[in-house]
């Protein structure tokens, strides 16, 4: 009787350990699951994305220019800033607010999306995905 009592013990406490190792796996991986790791010139870590979550956009918003290779995070968002500008600049500051960039390293594709002048403030903002080799693959606002 006292081994039937160990051993279900013994059980027990590795299925609570497993089951504890599996929580703080699935949360590191949460946590982790938007960058990729890569640091730019200025050292940030890039968040990542997923083109394929694009379609509609690619779809519904195609935008035919190539603005010459985009290698970098900060290229990326000089290339939003002058497309942006030839379409919204009347409605929207560009060069003037944050840009948040996202990469794709499977699909060699940047994401871009302008950013409020405030945090408590509604509206939206200008968004292009644009390829390493300068492709604009699309220009909206949501």
């Amino acid at each position: 009787m006292k081994n039937k009592i160990i051993i279900v013990a013994v059980v027990l406490i590795i299925l609570v350990v497993a089951a504890f190792v599996l929580c703080i796996n699935k949360h590191s991986d949460l946590s982790t699951e938007k960058t990729t790791g890569e640091s730019t010139t200025t050292g940030e870590v890039l968040s990542s994305f997923d083109l394929s979550d694009y379609s509609f956009e690619l779809e519904n918003y195609p935008y035919d220019k190539n603005v010459g290779p985009v290698n970098t995070k900060e290229v990326a968002i000089e290339k939003f800033n002058e497309i942006g500008n030839e379409e919204y600049g009347y409605m929207y500051p560009f060069g003037e607010r944050p840009v948040y960039v996202a990469y794709d390293s499977k699909n060699e594709c940047w994401l871009l999306q302008g950013t409020l002048a405030d945090e408590t403030m509604d509206g939206t903002v200008p968004c292009a995905l644009i390829h390493c080799d300068g492709t604009v693959l699309a220009l909206w606002i949501p």
